[in-house]
C-alpha cells in the first residue's frame, strides 16, 4: 500500500485518524475503546475477598469464586474493563483455594464433632 514502509509496520506508537466531525472522542487510535464502553472491573474486591478466603474466613473464598467467574466471562465478551484481569485472577483462584480449605475445615468440624457424641452415647 502506498505510503508504508517496513519501519511502520513494526511502529508502535498511536496513529491519528482523520476527523470525521463532531466526535468528542480524542485522535488517537488505541485498544480501548473510549466513551465508558466498559463496566468497572472489581478485581480489587475480588481479590480482598480470596485473601480473606484464606486468612480469616472461608466463606469469602465462595464470594470471590462466582464472583472472579462472572467477572472472567464479562471481561473475556468484552463488557468489563479489561485492566482488571489479572487482579480478577489471582482472586478467582484464592478464592478457589479458600473454598476448598473451608470445605475441608467444614468437614473435619463434623467429623470431630460426631465423633465426640459418640464418645459421649457409648459411656
Amino acid at each position: 500500500m502506498p505510503g508504508f514502509d517496513d519501519e511502520d509496520l513494526n511502529d508502535d506508537r498511536p496513529r491519528r485518524r482523520p476527523v470525521r466531525g463532531d466526535d468528542d472522542q480524542d485522535d488517537y487510535d488505541d485498544d480501548r475503546p473510549r466513551g465508558g464502553r466498559y463496566k468497572p472491573h472489581r478485581g480489587a474486591m475480588i481479590l480482598v475477598f480470596g485473601i480473606l478466603a484464606l486468612v480469616m474466613c472461608g466463606a469469602f473464598g465462595i464470594a470471590a469464586w462466582l464472583m472472579g467467574k462472572n467477572d472472567l466471562r464479562e471481561i473475556e465478551d468484552g463488557r468489563m474493563d479489561p485492566e482488571g484481569k489479572s487482579l480478577t485472577q489471582v482472586g478467582y483462584i484464592l478464592g478457589i483455594v479458600g473454598s476448598i480449605i473451608f470445605c475441608l475445615q467444614l468437614l473435619l468440624f463434623v467429623g470431630y464433632f460426631a465423633l465426640v457424641i459418640i464418645i459421649i452415647a457409648t459411656k
